[in-house]
Protein backbone atom coordinates (compact mmCIF):
# COMPACT_ATOMS: atom_id res chain seq x y z
CA UNK A 1 0.00 0.00 0.00
CA UNK A 2 2.82 2.37 0.85
CA UNK A 3 4.39 2.10 -2.60
CA UNK A 4 1.03 2.79 -4.29
CA UNK A 5 0.45 5.85 -2.10
CA UNK A 6 3.93 7.14 -2.89
CA UNK A 7 3.42 6.56 -6.64
CA UNK A 8 0.04 8.27 -6.50
CA UNK A 9 1.56 11.20 -4.57
CA UNK A 10 4.32 11.53 -7.18
CA UNK A 11 1.76 11.40 -10.02
CA UNK A 12 -0.32 14.13 -8.36
CA UNK A 13 2.79 16.29 -7.82
CA UNK A 14 3.82 15.83 -11.47
CA UNK A 15 0.31 16.70 -12.59
CA UNK A 16 0.31 19.91 -10.49
CA UNK A 17 3.79 20.78 -11.75
CA UNK A 18 2.64 20.41 -15.38
CA UNK A 19 -0.45 22.54 -14.74
CA UNK A 20 1.65 25.29 -13.10
CA UNK A 21 4.14 25.15 -15.99
CA UNK A 22 1.28 25.52 -18.52
CA UNK A 23 -0.16 28.43 -16.51
CA UNK A 24 3.25 30.18 -16.55
CA UNK A 25 3.56 29.62 -20.32
CA UNK A 26 0.04 30.93 -20.89
CA UNK A 27 0.69 33.98 -18.69
CA UNK A 28 3.93 34.69 -20.56
CA UNK A 29 2.21 34.35 -23.98
CA UNK A 30 -0.68 36.48 -22.80
CA UNK A 31 1.70 39.18 -21.56
CA UNK A 32 3.57 39.13 -24.89
CA UNK A 33 0.30 39.33 -26.86
CA UNK A 34 -0.94 42.24 -24.75
CA UNK A 35 2.36 44.09 -25.20
CA UNK A 36 2.21 43.51 -28.96
CA UNK A 37 -1.40 44.73 -29.13
CA UNK A 38 -0.42 47.81 -27.14
CA UNK A 39 2.48 48.55 -29.52
CA UNK A 40 0.20 48.10 -32.54
CA UNK A 41 -2.39 50.42 -31.02
CA UNK A 42 0.28 53.04 -30.28
CA UNK A 43 1.60 52.74 -33.85
CA UNK A 44 -1.90 53.16 -35.30
CA UNK A 45 -2.52 56.19 -33.12
CA UNK A 46 0.86 57.69 -34.10
CA UNK A 47 0.26 57.12 -37.83
CA UNK A 48 -3.27 58.46 -37.61
CA UNK A 49 -2.05 61.56 -35.77
CA UNK A 50 0.80 62.19 -38.21
CA UNK A 51 -1.49 61.80 -41.23
CA UNK A 52 -4.44 63.65 -39.75
CA UNK A 53 -2.64 67.01 -39.55
CA UNK A 54 -1.61 67.19 -43.23
CA UNK A 55 -4.99 65.77 -44.18
CA UNK A 56 -6.75 68.56 -42.28
CA UNK A 57 -4.56 71.06 -44.14
CA UNK A 58 -5.49 69.49 -47.47
CA UNK A 59 -9.20 69.61 -46.61
CA UNK A 60 -8.89 73.28 -45.59
CA UNK A 61 -6.98 74.13 -48.79
CA UNK A 62 -9.61 72.34 -50.86
CA UNK A 63 -12.31 74.35 -49.12
CA UNK A 64 -10.49 77.57 -50.01
CA UNK A 65 -10.06 76.48 -53.65
CA UNK A 66 -13.71 75.49 -53.77
CA UNK A 67 -14.80 78.94 -52.61
CA UNK A 68 -12.69 80.55 -55.33
CA UNK A 69 -13.95 78.17 -58.04
CA UNK A 70 -17.55 79.01 -57.22
CA UNK A 71 -16.82 82.71 -57.73
CA UNK A 72 -17.64 83.60 -61.39
CA UNK A 73 -15.21 86.52 -61.29
CA UNK A 74 -12.35 84.06 -60.66
CA UNK A 75 -13.28 81.62 -63.44
CA UNK A 76 -15.56 83.29 -65.99
CA UNK A 77 -16.21 80.27 -68.26
CA UNK A 78 -19.05 78.18 -66.86
CA UNK A 79 -17.79 74.96 -68.50
CA UNK A 80 -14.36 75.35 -66.91
CA UNK A 81 -15.90 76.18 -63.55
CA UNK A 82 -18.19 73.12 -63.69
CA UNK A 83 -15.28 70.84 -64.60
CA UNK A 84 -13.30 72.18 -61.63
CA UNK A 85 -16.30 71.79 -59.33
CA UNK A 86 -16.57 68.12 -60.34
CA UNK A 87 -12.83 67.59 -59.78
CA UNK A 88 -13.09 69.27 -56.38
CA UNK A 89 -16.01 67.00 -55.48
CA UNK A 90 -13.94 63.91 -56.34
CA UNK A 91 -10.92 65.14 -54.37
CA UNK A 92 -13.15 66.07 -51.43
CA UNK A 93 -14.76 62.64 -51.50
CA UNK A 94 -11.33 60.99 -51.47
CA UNK A 95 -10.06 63.19 -48.64
CA UNK A 96 -13.17 62.48 -46.59
CA UNK A 97 -12.70 58.75 -47.24
CA UNK A 98 -9.11 58.91 -45.94
CA UNK A 99 -10.24 60.96 -42.96
CA UNK A 100 -12.89 58.41 -42.07
CA UNK A 101 -10.43 55.57 -42.62
CA UNK A 102 -8.00 57.17 -40.16
CA UNK A 103 -10.78 57.55 -37.64
CA UNK A 104 -11.54 53.87 -38.05
CA UNK A 105 -7.88 52.93 -37.56
CA UNK A 106 -8.19 54.44 -34.12
CA UNK A 107 -11.34 52.39 -33.54
CA UNK A 108 -9.64 49.06 -34.30
CA UNK A 109 -8.69 48.37 -30.69
CA UNK A 110 -12.28 49.07 -29.68
CA UNK A 111 -13.42 46.25 -31.95
CA UNK A 112 -11.51 43.71 -29.92
CA UNK A 113 -13.22 45.01 -26.79
CA UNK A 114 -16.59 44.95 -28.56
CA UNK A 115 -16.80 48.72 -28.21
CA UNK A 116 -16.90 49.51 -31.95
CA UNK A 117 -19.71 51.91 -32.65
CA UNK A 118 -21.39 52.15 -36.01
CA UNK A 119 -22.45 55.55 -37.27
CA UNK A 120 -25.96 54.67 -38.39
CA UNK A 121 -27.43 57.60 -40.32
CA UNK A 122 -29.78 58.07 -43.27
CA UNK A 123 -27.61 57.06 -46.21
CA UNK A 124 -28.23 57.75 -49.88
CA UNK A 125 -26.62 54.58 -51.21
CA UNK A 126 -26.06 56.07 -54.67
CA UNK A 127 -24.62 59.44 -53.58
CA UNK A 128 -22.93 58.46 -50.30
CA UNK A 129 -21.60 55.00 -51.20
CA UNK A 130 -21.64 53.99 -54.87
CA UNK A 131 -20.52 57.29 -56.45
CA UNK A 132 -17.56 57.89 -54.07
CA UNK A 133 -16.48 54.26 -54.45
CA UNK A 134 -16.81 54.49 -58.24
CA UNK A 135 -14.64 57.63 -58.32
CA UNK A 136 -12.00 55.95 -56.11
CA UNK A 137 -12.01 52.89 -58.38
CA UNK A 138 -11.89 55.15 -61.46
CA UNK A 139 -8.79 56.86 -60.03
CA UNK A 140 -7.26 53.39 -59.65
CA UNK A 141 -7.90 52.77 -63.34
CA UNK A 142 -10.96 50.56 -63.02
CA UNK A 143 -13.90 51.07 -65.32
CA UNK A 144 -17.02 51.05 -63.18
CA UNK A 145 -20.63 51.53 -64.18
CA UNK A 146 -23.38 51.77 -61.60
CA UNK A 147 -26.67 50.29 -62.75
CA UNK A 148 -29.77 50.36 -60.57
CA UNK A 149 -33.01 48.54 -61.18
CA UNK A 150 -35.04 50.93 -59.11
CA UNK A 151 -35.51 54.66 -58.82
CA UNK A 152 -32.35 55.99 -57.06
CA UNK A 153 -34.53 58.11 -54.75
CA UNK A 154 -35.56 54.84 -53.08
CA UNK A 155 -31.97 53.91 -52.26
CA UNK A 156 -32.02 55.69 -48.89
CA UNK A 157 -31.22 53.37 -45.99
CA UNK A 158 -30.12 53.57 -42.38
CA UNK A 159 -26.47 52.52 -42.40
CA UNK A 160 -22.86 53.31 -41.65
CA UNK A 161 -21.55 55.07 -44.77
CA UNK A 162 -17.88 54.33 -44.13
CA UNK A 163 -18.43 50.63 -43.47
CA UNK A 164 -20.61 50.34 -46.58
CA UNK A 165 -17.87 51.97 -48.70
CA UNK A 166 -15.30 49.60 -47.23
CA UNK A 167 -17.49 46.61 -48.01
CA UNK A 168 -18.04 47.69 -51.63
CA UNK A 169 -14.33 48.44 -52.14
CA UNK A 170 -13.44 44.99 -50.79
CA UNK A 171 -15.74 43.14 -53.20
Amino acid sequence: FGAVAIALGIAICLHHYRIKRQERRFAKRSKIAMAQASRERELNEFIAHEVRNPLASAIAALSFVSSKVNDPSQIPKEANRQALVEDIRIVDSSLQFVSELLRNMLDIHRTADKQMKLDIVPTDVMRDVFEPVASILFMRGAKVEIITECDPQYLIIQGDRMRLKQIILNL
